[in-house]
């Protein structure tokens, strides 16, 4: 490397370590195959932190374990060793991550401030631009991160100015935590700048950063509204307002995810139907403390584990959770740092064909009466060989908008 570069390099570092505690604070990692990650010291459930500091017994403080000590001779979590080993209020957390599996991808690190792990500019910027830690207000300082753009700016900005006009107003990027095209935001940004340096040297009249970034903002969202093309015609409810049955020979698969909002308690239920929506299997399970999403996966991993166990060798398996059917149907669904994603990815390999398709909230009914039935207090899975009372009537209405369609 030459001495520019070299130079160039040692400057990006140096900016970057002076924001290393906020950068290590917004990563976690994904538990694998137990390669990498230690489960007392290392960050995986992120908001409880490094779990040594929540073991039962203090003289366990330099005890070491692995995550493979943790789960019985089947790969599930081994409750009485979870209950020995740590304090009672995290175990819920703990049992709604997935088990150990030896073959799974190496453990690897994650964005943890995105429900999809994924890396995002305007989290990002978000989390630089907070005060100090944490905060919830919507107007935090800019300081940390100016002074990082700034000290590293001479290594980036290479272009002169006709083609960094051009670059900038030429992009196809999206800011979206405003939901604007760049060139929108960019244009109306360099004019406020410009007047602001005209009114600081005609009229000895200086406004702060945050001034002209709001009027740049206010201008771009008045152009992006004046050029927004016309809303489409309202697509009629009537509409796919029903049940929507599977293809002849193939059984249908509906799942759902809930969360207590006062207890944040996540349950899970799924409903087996033929194509004439017929009851053949139902289930229900509490997977522990859990976000939505997390219970919407957890709904179509144990589906797919209740199926295959069944015998269910052509399925449809419909979600409303629009977010989880995007996770699963892309490419590096088998390299997700989401473990529930590779898992499911990887039951879905197996020798039987399965689909996964998103549908209305409303149509999903059935399924989300039965996570609704999960006893909270029981984590195994609930198998309901005839349909629970509370469903009847849910499944009726199904059966007869099938008819009439």
């Amino acid at each position: 490397m030459d001495l520019v570069g070299a130079m160039a390099g040692m400057k990006v570092t140096m900016a970057i370590s002076t924001s290393w505690n906020v950068l290590r604070d917004s990563i976690a990692w994904s538990i694998g195959n137990d390669s990498i990650a230690h489960p007392l010291d290392d960050v995986w459930i992120p908001h409880l932190g490094p779990l040594r500091r929540h073991l039962r017994n203090s003289n366990d403080v330099n005890r070491s374990i692995l995550f493979a000590d943790l789960v019985d001779q089947t790969g599930k979590l081994d409750m009485s060793k979870l209950t020995t080993i740590m304090n009672s209020e995290v175990i819920p957390h703990i049992i709604s991550t997935k088990s150990h599996d030896g073959s799974d991808v190496d453990d690897s690190l994650f964005w943890r401030e995105s429900s999809e792990h994924s890396f995002e500019i305007k989290l990002a910027y978000a989390r630089l631009t907070e005060p100090t830690g944490r905060t919830n207000s919507k107007s935090g300082s800019t300081s940390g991160l100016l002074t990082f753009l700034n000290s590293v700016a001479d290594y980036f900005f290479h272009l002169n100015l006709e083609g960094w006009l051009s670059v900038n107003l030429l992009s196809c990027a999206t800011v979206t935590q405003w939901n604007l095209n760049w060139p929108t935001l960019f244009a109306p940004t360099l004019w406020q700048i410009w007047k602001n340096r005209n009114d600081e040297v005609f009229s000895n009249i200086s406004h702060l950063i945050n001034v002209v970034c709001n009027r740049s903002i206010t201008w771009a969202r008045y152009h992006a509204e004046r050029n927004k093309p016309p809303a489409p015609a309202k697509v009629s409810d009537s509409i796919h307002t029903h049940w929507n049955r599977p293809k002849q020979g193939r059984l249908c698969l509906n799942v759902d995810g809930a969360v207590s909002t006062q207890t944040g308690v996540g349950t899970t239920g799924g409903v087996f139907r033929d194509c004439e929506g017929s009851w053949l299997l139902g289930f229900s399970k509490t997977i522990g403390m859990a976000q939505l999403l997390q219970t919407e996966l957890w709904a179509i991993y144990i589906g797919l584990q209740v199926a295959w166990e069944q015998g269910f060798e052509l399925l449809l398996i419909q979600t409303d959770s629009l977010q989880a059917v995007h996770l699963l149907e892309a490419k590096n669904a088998l390299s997700s740092s989401l473990f529930l994603v590779r898992a499911i990815d990887k039951l879905r390999r197996k020798a039987w064909i399965t689909n996964i398709q998103w549908t209305p909230r409303r149509n999903n009914a059935p399924a989300d009466a039965l996570a609704k039935l999960a006893v909270s207090s029981d984590h195994s899975t609930t198998i309901y060989r005839e349909p629970p009372t509370a469903l009847l009537r849910l499944l009726d209405i199904d059966k007869i908008n099938l008819l009439l369609t």
